[in-house]
């Protein structure tokens, strides 16, 4: 390849930089796959970035187009759109914008315009996935007192423009954001505000191959997956346990029987950008041998079965269905309220079901105002002695926190959901569980804590629980379990397992980091009632167990039926 053009490098204070054009079109580049060529435009920031990136696409053709002190639809008219006609070889499945910082303020309604101009282009070129780099909103602590005067000429709207950049989301589905906003919340890795040092460069360059990589295999926005089950004979709901990773926007996931045609509006899952999040869900199982997946904004799926409800077990699949929603009714719960909810209201929804004894739900706690949890159960409870030490949702305010939860209804098929702090809820119904069913959940219990021995479990350690422990007998079906994860050192996942199965291959939790996180497991114990835990790495675990299943579940070692990031065939 022909060597790169060199230009002088200055400072931010004039906005001039290197250029690096791409090499012509050549027969070894041409040969090179669409799913392996990246062209990259960007403006002085990026380009800082530019072997880094070289690097961290090593085997890819990467071209690098820069010019410094242009806005985004100067740089498209000097360089992408030229390139459709001079050098089309240099498209291919993904680009990555790294412009905005030439922002013209004065106009905003211009900058929407350049983008959506810009993606067209692209798209004209053949590009399926584009990428645009978020721009680093320059914080004091990070950055020396020289460079914080330097950048106070324009610091001021770097959040304007993510905003911009937000927003484009909704108008191209095609669209993935690199949040270098994020990430570059740090000190070390710039010269002055915004340009790269070595450092910041090899972040920079290794945040963009991450969102490249996870792009390329997510299922695109408004997809419906559909996931076959092993051994589907006689059973009408399987216990699965969904990650979703490489989340392109702000979404949900919706898990139902394919047969039943449209997806139905209720959700098991909620996940924000850039999200690692795993939630359980019970669903059932169409007359294939089959259920689906919806998902409202694009991800990459992975989907773990954990256990079987054979027909005539006693559990039968309602839907999902919503069963109650404050935020088109009374309003939120207040702090310290009840929500009440009467399983008579889904009379028609039921479909013949009788002797109702427990349900299966999905809850979710939107719109929350502070920290705080969700307590289901069959009354409500008054305090004292006798008021359980567990919840089934948890929440740290602002977010969108959704959980599986099995409970028992009392004697007038009534339940109740308190709340510790403001918030609304959503309660859909997957399910009910009759009286032949052998559900137990009348006492949620704590049956480990590793707090209370004053260190967290070390990376890759395994816990046994024992029978005694869980507080059932040898033999116990199936168990529902909610698992927390507080104060990991560093991002990983915990897994739970029959402790005669190898832990290995699936989780059940992924922990961002130190916050708490936390997600309910259906899970089969080992022939003598244990379950072992482990997480990848050390963290404090809390597992609380929630219940538990009669014959009609068959427990199993949590087994991988799809993983959206692994090529098939």
């Amino acid at each position: 390849m022909r060597a790169w053009r060199r230009a002088t490098c200055v400072t931010l204070a004039t906005l001039a930089a290197c250029v690096v054009a791409g090499a012509p079109e050549s027969p070894a580049a041409a040969a090179v796959p669409p799913e392996r060529r990246l062209y990259m435009i960007t403006d002085s920031v990026g380009l800082g970035a530019a072997g880094a990136v070289r690097t961290a696409f090593a085997g890819w053709q990467v071209t690098i187009d820069a010019d410094p002190g242009e806005f985004t639809e100067t740089l498209e008219r000097k360089y992408v759109a030229p390139r459709l006609t001079t050098t089309p070889g240099a498209f291919g499945d993904h680009a990555i914008v790294a412009a905005g910082y030439n922002y013209p303020y004065w106009d905003p309604d211009r900058f929407d315009r350049s983008v959506d101009s810009m993606i067209a282009t692209l798209e004209r070129a053949g590009v399926e996935h584009i990428h645009w780099v978020t721009l680093r909103e320059v914080r004091e602590q990070d950055v020396s007192p020289a460079a914080w005067r330097q950048a106070s000429g324009y610091r001021w709207y770097l959040a304007t423009v993510n905003d911009h950049l937000e927003r484009a989301l909704a108008r191209h589905p095609n669209l993935t954001l690199i949040d270098w906003a994020r990430v570059a919340d740090r000190p070390d890795i710039t010269y002055d505000a915004i340009h790269l040092n070595n450092t910041g460069a090899a972040l920079y360059a290794t945040l963009a191959k991450r969102i490249v990589d996870g792009a390329a295999t997510t299922v695109p926005d408004g997809s419906v997956t559909r996931v076959e089950i092993p051994d589907a004979e006689g059973v009408s709901a399987v216990s699965i346990n969904v990650t979703v990773t490489d989340t392109r926007d702000v979404g949900y996931l919706t898990a139902y029987a394919c047969d039943d045609g449209a997806p139905p509006t209720a959700s098991f899952h909620n996940y924000v950008r850039d999200d690692v999040v795993a939630h359980s869900t019970i669903v059932p199982v169409d007359a294939s041998g089959a259920f689906c997946i919806a998902t409202r904004a694009a991800a990459n799926l992975i989907v773990d079965i954990t256990g079987r409800f054979v027909e005539g077990g006693g559990y039968h699949p309602v839907g999902p269905t919503r069963w109650g929603d404050t935020r088109s009714g009374a309003g939120p719960v207040a702090s310290g309220g009840r929500l009440r909810l009467d399983i008579d209201d889904l009379a028609d929804e039921l479909d013949g079901a009788t002797a109702t004894e427990a349900v299966a739900l999905s809850v979710t706690a939107t719109g929350t105002t502070g920290p705080g949890y969700l307590r289901v159960g069959a009354t409500c409870t008054q305090g004292g002695d006798d008021t359980p030490t567990t919840s089934n949702v948890n929440y740290l305010g602002g977010d969108t926190v959704p959980n599986l939860v099995v409970a028992e209804l009392d004697a007038s098929g009534r339940l109740c959901i308190e709340a510790l702090t403001r918030t609304d809820v959503v309660v859909d119904l997957l399910g009910v569980f009759d009286t032949t069913a052998g559900v137990d959940a009348s006492r949620p219990d704590r049956a480990f804590d590793s707090r209370d021995a004053g260190s967290t479990l070390a990376p890759a350690a395994v816990r046994t629980l024992r029978a005694s422990d869980l507080g059932v007998e040898a033999g116990t079906p199936g168990l529902v379990l909610n698992v927390t994860a507080v104060g990991a050192d560093r991002p990983g996942y915990a897994a739970v397992f029959p402790c005669d199965a190898a832990g290995g291959g699936t989780s059940q939790l992924n922990m961002p980091g130190p916050a708490a996180v936390s997600n309910a497991v259906l899970v089969a114990a080992d022939g003598d009632g244990a379950v072992c835990v482990s997480a990848s790495s050390a963290t404090h675990l809390v597992v609380d167990v929630m219940g538990s299943l009669g014959e009609g579940f068959t427990g199993l070692a949590p087994e991988r039926l799809l993983d959206t990031r692994q090529p098939t065939g």
